[in-house]
Order: structure tokens, then sequence, then C-alpha cells
């Protein structure tokens, strides 16, 4: 379900999401372990095909 997500906003509101895509930098928190498969990860893999590049997590 998460992942239909951000295909679905995506449409929505565009205005943010391109907001956020011209960012210099950006930063996704959760609660989840480190490591673990989350949807932090969805939705960086889902910036990625929008033309985020992603830098993997930092600690």
């Amino acid at each position: 379900m998460y992942r239909e997500l951000p295909q679905k906003f995506y449409r929505e509101i565009l205005g943010i999401w391109n907001d956020i895509l011209g960012r210099e930098e950006l930063t996704l928190v959760c609660f989840c372990a480190s490591g673990t498969d989350c949807h932090r990860y969805l939705l960086a893999g889902h910036l990625e095909t929008l033309g985020a590049e992603y830098n993997g997590e930092r600690i």
C-alpha cells in the first residue's frame, strides 16, 4: 500500500514534490532500525525515479 501513496500524492500535490526535488539536500527520518527495509527506502527510491540523488544513510 505504501508503494502506491507517493505516486498518488505526486499527482495531487505536484508543487510540494517540485519543492522537495528542488532542495539541495533532504533528510528522511523514521523510527525504524538502521539497515532495515522500511518506508524511508521506498520514499527515497521514488524520489530517485523523479531525479533525486540518493546518497545512502549517514550515521
